[in-house]
């Protein structure tokens, strides 16, 4: 699949090791760029689970889902269109690989969980509405 990837680079991949190694979030934000096809797109994001003392215990980069065009309430773009959130997966990924590699195995697990999800498919081949036209 091709997608449309918006801040997701270099500086963002450096951020989320930085945020890992310094156990804080760079600047305080967990979002880190987004991957875009159709009418999905998927927000790249860090999380951590920490423990009550608050130190953490694991860091999860997840792809947020979200769906163009599905009118729950949820958000609308600025130009007024709605979506909503469609879940979401866990991304494997290890903080000592490059950005390169990084971003071939991001693009190839979002591939793989479009082709498994069926809304996620749906919307990532429709052509009659875009985040592209969106933003």
């Amino acid at each position: 699949m091709n997608w449309h990837i918006d801040g997701f680079n270099q500086k963002s991949w450096d951020a989320i090791k930085d945020a890992i190694r310094s156990g804080n979030y760079a600047d305080g934000n967990d979002y880190f760029g987004s991957f875009k096809r159709g009418a999905l797109c998927f927000d790249i994001v860090l999380r951590d689970v920490s423990h009550s003392d608050g130190t953490v215990e694991e860091w999860i980069l997840c792809a947020d889902a979200y769906l163009l065009g599905s009118d729950t309430g949820y958000g609308y773009t600025k130009r007024g269109t709605p979506y909503d959130e469609g879940d979401g997966i866990g991304l494997e990924y290890d903080p000592g690989h490059g950005f390169e590699e990084t971003l071939s195995s991001i693009t190839k697990q979002l591939d793989e969980a479009t082709q498994n999800v069926a809304i996620w498919k749906e919307y990532a081949m429709k052509t009659d509405i875009t985040w592209d036209m969106e933003e």
